[in-house]
C-alpha cells in the first residue's frame, strides 16, 4: 500500500470517526446585517458531529459537545439569510457573527421573515411549550389530544359529539383559543371551543402551547392559555398519503401534497376523513356508569386546508381555505356542521416599514341539530351565522426596546331558528336575526438590559393594556404585566419569571342563541345575552435547562409554576344528553401548581418526562371533569434504523361532574381517580424515492375508565401505514 492510500485512508477514518475530550464550549452572538438587530433561534451547529443549538432573544448562542472531529466547522443559518461557515481553529470566543438576508428569489429562501414573526413572543411572558414534528410523530396517534396527555395542567375534554377540546389549568375548553396557522378555529363549534381533531397530526409543523390567561394580543377571552398550531409548509414538492385502522371501527385517510409552482408561488393542501362509531349511548339511569354500547351512532368528519404563499421581496402573502364538515348520528339525534373559512395573511414590510403582521379571515357556518322527542315530535334548530375577523400587529424598536401594537375587529352575524314538527305541522317556536361588532387594541412594552454589572444576568419587563370597545357602548380596560429573568453559568441556564393581569370574555352569539333554543324562551327579533366574564389572575415560576458534563445525557429541562386564576360571572357550561346548561355563577377561584423534568437523549436514544399536576378548585360545579391532580411519565426511544417507540403513564385524580335531573334539580357526582396507559411502535423504512412508515398504537391499554359520563377513555388500537413521495 503506498503512501497516498494510506493518507486517504487516514483521512476517511478522522472524518467519520469524532475525537472524544473533555466537554469544548463555543460562546458568541449572531446579528443581523443590514440592522444590527441579533437573530432569535438562528441554528448554530458543527458541521460533521452535527451537535447544536440555537440563538437566545439577545442572539447569544453557548454550543457545548463531548466530541468533534478535526474537519469539523462551525455553521450559523438562518431562514432568508445566507449561512456563516467557518473553521472551529479559526472561530473567536464571543465573538459576534453577522449573517447577510437573501434576495427572495433564492428558492431555499422559500419560507422567509414572515414566519419569524411571532406575536406571541412580543406578549407578557408565560410558561411555553413547544412540541416539533419530530416528536408528534413519534406519538402515532390521529389525534392531537393523545399528544398532550404527558404535559402538565393540560387536560383533554369531550366525545365526537362535542369535539375533542382541550383545557389549561383548570380552566374550560372555551377558555383557551386554539389558532392554527393564525387564524382562530374556536368559532366552528356551538359552544366555542376549538375541535382538536380538526386538524390531522400529520400535517403540523410544531405545536405551541402559552399558557397563563392574561396575554394581550392572541389570548382575549383565553383565560386558561393559547394554542397556536403551525401546518407543514415545505418547500420541496412532496406527496403524503396515511391510511388507518381501528378500534370502533374507525377508518381514516390521510393526504398532505406540496407544489412548488415557481420560486415566488408554492400551494400546500391537506385533508382527512374519518368515520367513527363510538358506540355511546345517553340513558338516563346511566348518568354515573358505564353506558350502553350502540353501533347504531356514527360520526363521519372530513376537513381540507388549501394554503396559496406567494413570496415577496419584501415578506409573505397566504391565502387560505378551510373547510369542516361534521355528522353525528344517532337514535333520536343528529349534528350536522358545515363550516367555510378563507383568510389572507400577511407578514412582512409595508412601505419600507418593517415587521407588520395582517390577518383577515371570514367564517360562513351552516349548523343544523335535530332532536327527535317521544311522540313523534321533532325539533330542527338552524344556526347560520357569518363572521369577519381583521387583526393588525406592528413592532417598534430594537431587541432590548420595544412597542408591540395591536389592533382587531370582530363583526358577527346570526339568523337563528327553531321550529318543531309534530304529526305532519310544522310550528316556528323562535327566530333571531342580530349581528355584533367589537373593536379591541391592545400595546406591550418591553426592555431588557444586564442587571447591574453582571453579564450573565439579563431581566427583560413588560408591562401591557387591552382596550375593548362594544357596538353597544359598553368599553373594558384590561392590564398585564410580567418579568423575566435569565441567568446563564456555564452549562446552565436559570429563567424565573412573573406575571399578573387581567382577562375578559364575550359570549359569542352562536352561544347565545343556543342558550335561546334550549331555555324555551320565545321572542321575535332578539336573543337573550349573557354578560361578559372577568378573570384575574398570574403565576410565578421558574425553569432550568442544564448541559450536563458527561455524554450519557444531553440536556436537563426543569420547569415549576404556581399559578391562580379568579373567574367573575362565571358561567356554568356542561354538554348532558341533548342540551347544553349555562347559568351565571357569582365567583371561581382556581389555585395550583405544576412542574416537569425532561432527560434529553438519554444514551443518545432515549427520552423520559416527568410531569405533575395540582389543583385547588373552590367551586367545582363550573370546574366539572377537572381531576384535582394528575401524573405521568413518559418514555421515548428512537434509533438510527426508523424504529421508534414511544410509552405513556398517566393518573388522574378524582373530579366532580353534575347534571340536572327531570325536576331541574343539580345532581353532582365524583369521578374516581383512574390511570392508564399509551403505547405505540413504528419503523421507517427508506424506499427509493419514497419512505414508507407502519405503525401500531394503543391508548387506554388498561381501560380502566370505560365509558363514564360523557367523555369517551376507552381502550382504542390502531394500526396504520403511510407513503411519502
Amino acid at each position: 500500500m503506498n503512501k497516498k492510500n494510506i493518507y486517504l485512508i487516514f483521512i476517511a477514518l478522522i472524518t467519520l470517526f469524532p475525537v472524544r475530550s473533555h466537554p469544548k464550549i463555543w460562546e458568541g452572538h449572531v446579528h443581523r446585517s443590514d440592522s444590527n438587530e441579533p437573530l432569535l433561534e438562528a441554528n448554530v451547529y458543527l458541521t460533521q458531529t452535527k451537535c447544536g443549538t440555537v440563538t437566545d432573544s439577545e442572539g447569544y448562542f453557548h454550543l457545548e459537545c463531548h466530541s468533534y472531529h478535526f474537519l469539523d466547522s462551525l455553521k450559523i443559518s438562518y431562514l432568508g439569510f445566507y449561512d456563516y461557515i467557518i473553521p472551529l481553529e479559526s472561530f473567536q470566543h464571543q465573538s459576534t457573527i453577522y449573517l447577510n438576508p437573501k434576495n427572495l428569489d433564492l428558492v431555499d429562501a422559500i419560507l422567509v421573515q414572515g414566519e419569524r414573526i411571532n406575536i406571541l413572543r412580543q406578549d407578557i411572558p408565560h410558561k411555553t411549550i413547544v412540541i416539533e414534528f419530530e416528536e408528534i410523530e413519534r406519538y402515532g396517534s390521529s389525534e392531537i389530544a393523545d399528544i398532550f396527555k404527558p404535559l402538565p395542567a393540560v387536560q383533554v375534554e369531550g366525545n365526537d359529539l362535542d369535539g375533542r377540546t382541550i383545557q389549561i389549568r383548570g380552566s374550560d375548553p372555551e377558555e383557551v383559543n386554539v389558532y392554527v396557522d393564525g387564524i382562530l378555529i374556536n368559532h366552528l363549534q356551538m359552544n366555542n371551543a376549538a375541535d382538536l381533531s380538526l386538524i390531522p397530526v400529520e400535517s403540523i409543523d410544531n405545536i405551541e402551547i402559552v399558557k397563563g390567561g392574561n396575554l394581550a394580543f392572541l389570548g382575549g377571552g383565553a383565560f386558561g392559555g393559547v394554542v397556536n398550531i403551525t401546518t407543514r409548509k415545505k418547500v420541496e414538492e412532496k406527496i403524503s398519503i396515511k391510511a388507518k385502522l381501528g378500534s370502533f371501527q374507525t377508518k381514516y385517510l390521510i393526504s398532505r401534497l406540496n407544489f412548488l409552482l415557481s420560486q415566488k408561488f408554492s400551494i400546500n393542501y391537506f385533508g382527512q376523513f374519518n368515520q367513527f362509531s363510538p358506540e355511546i349511548e345517553y340513558f338516563p339511569d346511566e348518568k354515573y356508569s358505564d353506558k350502553t354500547s350502540s353501533r347504531d351512532i356514527k360520526t363521519e368528519k372530513q376537513n381540507h386546508h388549501l394554503n396559496f404563499n406567494y413570496f415577496l421581496q419584501s415578506g409573505q402573502l397566504t391565502s387560505t381555505f378551510i373547510g369542516y364538515f361534521l355528522t353525528y348520528d344517532k337514535p333520536a339525534w343528529t349534528s350536522k356542521f358545515n363550516n367555510y373559512l378563507s383568510a389572507l395573511t400577511y407578514k412582512g414590510t409595508i412601505l419600507g416599514v418593517n415587521n407588520f403582521d395582517i390577518n383577515l379571515n371570514y367564517l360562513n357556518s351552516n349548523n343544523k341539530v335535530f332532536r327527535e322527542q317521544v311522540g313523534s315530535t321533532r325539533y330542527i334548530s338552524k344556526y347560520l351565522s357569518n363572521r369577519l375577523n381583521i387583526r393588525i400587529a406592528k413592532q417598534f424598536g430594537s431587541h432590548n426596546k420595544s412597542l408591540q401594537l395591536y389592533s382587531e375587529y370582530f363583526h358577527d352575524e346570526l339568523i337563528n331558528n327553531l321550529k318543531v314538527q309534530f304529526l305532519g305541522y310544522e310550528n316556528n317556536l323562535y327566530h333571531a336575526d342580530v349581528y355584533d361588532n367589537r373593536l379591541s387594541g391592545a400595546a406591550v412594552l418591553s426592555f431588557s438590559d444586564q442587571v447591574s454589572q453582571q453579564q450573565n444576568l439579563h431581566a427583560k419587563f413588560y408591562a401591557g393594556s387591552r382596550v375593548d370597545f362594544l357596538a353597544n357602548g359598553d368599553n373594558d380596560i384590561t392590564n398585564m404585566i410580567g418579568i423575566q429573568f435569565d441567568f446563564k453559568r456555564k452549562n446552565m441556564v436559570i429563567s424565573p419569571n412573573f406575571n399578573y393581569g387581567q382577562n375578559i370574555k364575550y359570549p359569542t352569539l352562536l352561544e347565545n342563541a343556543y342558550l335561546q333554543d334550549i331555555t324555551g324562551t320565545v321572542s321575535s327579533d332578539s336573543i337573550r345575552r349573557l354578560e361578559p366574564e372577568y378573570s384575574t389572575g398570574g403565576d410565578i415560576g421558574i425553569s432550568l435547562k442544564l448541559k450536563p458534563s458527561y455524554n450519557l445525557l444531553n440536556q436537563v429541562d426543569f420547569d415549576f409554576s404556581l399559578f391562580s386564576r379568579i373567574v367573575y360571572n362565571k358561567i356554568l357550561r356542561r354538554p348532558f344528553d341533548d342540551i347544553i346548561a349555562q347559568i351565571p355563577t357569582a365567583r371561581s377561584e382556581t389555585k395550583g401548581l405544576e412542574g416537569s423534568i425532561l432527560f434529553k437523549e438519554i444514551y443518545q436514544y432515549f427520552n423520559l418526562n416527568l410531569g405533575y399536576t395540582k389543583l385547588d378548585i373552590n367551586n367545582p360545579l363550573p370546574n366539572a371533569y377537572k381531576p384535582e391532580s394528575k401524573a405521568s411519565i413518559q418514555l421515548q426511544y428512537f434509533s438510527l434504523f426508523g424504529l421508534f417507540l414511544n410509552s405513556t403513564l398517566f393518573y388522574e385524580g378524582k373530579s366532580t361532574v353534575w347534571y340536572y335531573n327531570q325536576q331541574d334539580e343539580i345532581q353532582t357526582n365524583e369521578i374516581s381517580p383512574h390511570g392508564d396507559m399509551d403505547l405505540s411502535i413504528g419503523y421507517k423504512i427508506p424506499f427509493y424515492k419514497m419512505q414508507l412508515s407502519i405503525q401500531f398504537s394503543g391508548y387506554n391499554i388498561f381501560d380502566n375508565s370505560g365509558y363514564q359520563y360523557y367523555y369517551l377513555k376507552k381502550r382504542y388500537l390502531q394500526f396504520s401505514v403511510g407513503v411519502v413521495y
